[in-house]
């Protein structure tokens, strides 16, 4: 089974990595691509149920890491092969700005 996961890094203590796509196909992303995040959605899982973020964000990022990492087969799950593409955003001021939604939308869910 194939799997591309996506994570923006981000220099905040309680939020270091966080997964904000997921693609069962390689989206070609290299290091050094700059990408354009639309609308991301901070959101809380709670129960099972993701809650919906009362705000959004978008931001420039650029591709720091792009890794392909193999988990063999277990008795218990199939084997997994899948691309992690780590993120980091362009402008380090917005951060102030993505923490205080992140605690705001925390705080509504």
């Amino acid at each position: 089974m194939f799997n591309c996961k996506v994570y923006l890094h981000l220099p905040l203590e309680e939020y270091p990595y966080t997964e904000i796509a997921s693609y069962d196909f390689d989206p070609g992303l290299q290091i050094g691509d700059k990408v354009n995040v639309k609308d991301l959605k901070w959101q809380k899982i709670q129960d099972n149920f993701y809650v919906l973020a009362s705000k959004s964000f978008s931001f420039e990022a650029m591709v720091i890491i792009r890794q392909y990492i193999i988990e063999p087969k277990r008795p218990t799950k199939d084997s997994l092969f899948y691309l992690e593409i780590g993120l980091e955003m362009a402008d380090k001021e917005k951060l102030p700005e993505l923490a205080e939604i992140i605690k705001c939308n925390e705080s509504n869910s």
